[in-house]
């Protein structure tokens, strides 16, 4: 990622109240506003249970819809025409709150999607144009977010809209939920288009707490950021983890690349981290590709021993992707789900 040299505050529209178990930190309460945006993260990785067992191509994804609890989830998932209906293929065997991994690890967050709409009891949105030059309007809009056969769906739209030339989508779960260590995992599948920049990424709940740092005079980078999975369209076999920081009143990271067999955008894959009180170690498909110590404050701060709360964001253009062409949106960021396993 690239440090945010332009701050720039958001809006969210939140709704409602906790339904869900959230961590054994807190369940913030929903706030209007919020700070001042950081740079659009997101690192890949992760394992996930053996899920749906078809091909995409052939028919049916080949989902991993199931989980490390249980067992082949998903072997039944119908006939999928394709990346859309395949998508949703490995469900009917997802795991439910409660369960427990081979780790001991409880399910303490999941959305899997599958009802007619997105729930507004755990997703808020950012507004507007936010950072790092990108083109993109994000709205809240139903043509930019929806529900589709198990998935849901960022849509990036070619059109002029309050002085972006882009419309998108980024959904967060500041102030519905909020998280300190355990395994962060989403299957997603990105688009592959140019200038596309999808991204799965947390910020720090207490922003407040690190307010005034430098060298922005912000929380970023001092409060921390955790991209588990970015991705950009220029390097298309290659997906992107780092968390960024402080260190000697400047912006600093830790992160490395993986690079997979076929481009990312051609199926779905399992992004996640692996997060201690000790280290964050990413993944792509149960395969690691870093690790970061966080067992020692760095300049007298700890911020990776707080709670965060994640983002999931479609950008177009800006200062890392490629100059996007506009013939070939309307893009799609697909998400079969999104799911928290913690320590008890």
């Amino acid at each position: 990622m690239r440090p945010l040299t332009n701050p720039k505050p958001f809006a969210l529209v939140l709704t409602a109240t906790l339904l869900l178990a959230c961590s054994d930190d807190d369940a913030s309460s929903a706030v209007v506003g919020g700070g001042a945006g950081a740079d659009a993260g997101g690192v890949g990785g992760g394992v996930s249970g053996a899920g749906g067992t078809a091909g995409q191509d052939a028919g049916a994804d080949a989902g991993q819809g199931g989980s490390a609890v249980g067992g082949a989830g998903g072997v039944a998932g119908g006939a999928g025409t394709g990346g859309a209906a395949g998508g949703s293929a490995g469900n009917a065997g997802h795991p439910k709150l409660g369960d427990i991994d081979s780790e001991g690890r409880v399910l303490t967050f999941a959305d899997e999607f599958d009802g007619p709409e997105i729930d507004r009891t755990l997703w808020g949105n950012e507004i507007g144009m936010i950072r790092n030059e990108e083109e993109q309007y994000y709205t809240d809009l139903a043509q930019n977010q929806f529900i589709e056969q198990g998935n849901l769906v960022i849509r990036a739209i070619r059109e002029s809209h309050q002085g972006g030339n882009y419309t998108s989508a980024s959904l967060t779960t500041e102030g519905y939920r909020s998280f300190r260590y355990g395994r962060i995992e989403a299957r997603m599948k990105v688009p592959g288009a140019k200038g596309c920049w999808p991204a799965f990424w947390l910020l720090p709940a207490d922003k407040a707490k690190y307010d005034g740092k430098p060298p922005y005079g912000s929380w970023w980078p001092a409060g921390g950021e955790i991209d588990v999975m970015e991705f950009v369209s220029q390097t298309p076999k290659t997906t992107y983890g780092t968390a960024h920081f402080l260190r000697n009143n400047a912006h600093d990271s830790s992160g490395d690349s993986t690079v997979l067999p076929s481009p990312v955008a051609d199926d779905y894959h399992v992004f996640a981290i692996e997060w201690t009180p000790t280290q964050i170690a990413w993944f792509v498909d149960d395969t690691g590709y870093h690790t970061f110590d966080t067992s020692q404050p760095i300049d007298g701060l700890s911020p990776f021993q707080d709670s965060f709360y994640f983002i999931l964001n479609l950008a177009v253009g800006g200062t890392w992707p490629e100059d996007p062409e506009p013939s070939q949106y309307p893009q799609d960021l697909r998400i079969d789900w999104v799911r928290v396993w913690q320590l008890p």
